[in-house]
């Protein structure tokens, strides 16, 4: 199946991505099965013992799947450029000429060949209504530590938010310790539980907070 880049973006999504790259197989590595039952699905990841990532937005394990899907674009890639030749090229006289920048990053799209797929098996429902238990943890036990919510209340979204003047400083370095992966910056603290994350981890950073080193 052939696809225009415009198609590729625009007008397919996950399926059209799927379909245009290929199938991917979700080969685990030894001591790991990919998980096909209910939440959490850290079986999914590579994630190292012991380590909690609770910031999906910047510090993210990648599926097992779009690990390999990207592994294979990367040798095939190494292999189409010692065939590359010259290409020459049009330049669209509509307003597609001046507004379309560049290409695509090829490799994300050969990841999403995966995650979408992976997303749409799990469901953005339930995996919305997983991560709620987490999120109320967090603002109720953070608020209680001295840290000011700056997501309203009641919201729902991926991710939850905290401010504490100096807490760069403070807490940075108990949360290296700890093994926590998040973001911690100008005093605010970023927390977005997926997939992977139990409540474990949630405690694993809470602990990490409430306790001077």
């Amino acid at each position: 199946m052939t696809l225009s880049r415009r198609q590729l973006l625009a007008g397919l999504g996950g399926v059209g991505l799927t379909a245009a790259l290929g199938p991917v197989e979700r080969t685990p590595s030894t001591g790991s099965a990919i998980t096909a039952g209910p939440l959490p699905a850290r079986a999914d990841f590579t994630i190292p013992d012991g380590q909690a990532y609770l910031n999906s937005a910047f510090i993210h394990p990648m599926p097992r799947g779009a690990a390999e899907a990207a592994r294979r674009y990367l040798e095939q890639r190494a292999l189409k450029a010692e065939r590359r030749k010259p290409v020459s090229w049009t330049m669209h006289q509509d307003a597609t000429g001046h507004f379309e920048a560049g290409t695509f990053s090829q490799s994300a799209a050969v990841c999403l060949s995966s995650s979408l797929p992976y997303i749409q098996r799990i469901g953005v429902s339930a995996i919305e209504a997983y991560r709620q238990p987490m999120l109320l943890r967090l603002r109720q036990e953070l608020s209680r530590l001295g840290w000011q919510s700056i997501t309203p209340e009641g919201t729902t979204s991926a991710l939850i938010a905290f401010y504490r003047k100096g807490a760069e400083q403070e807490f940075s370095g108990r949360l290296q310790r700890a093994n926590v992966q998040m973001s911690l910056s100008r005093g605010r603290l970023r927390v977005s539980p997926s997939v992977f994350n139990t409540m474990g981890d949630v405690e694993q950073l809470l602990e990490a907070l409430s306790h001077k080193p």
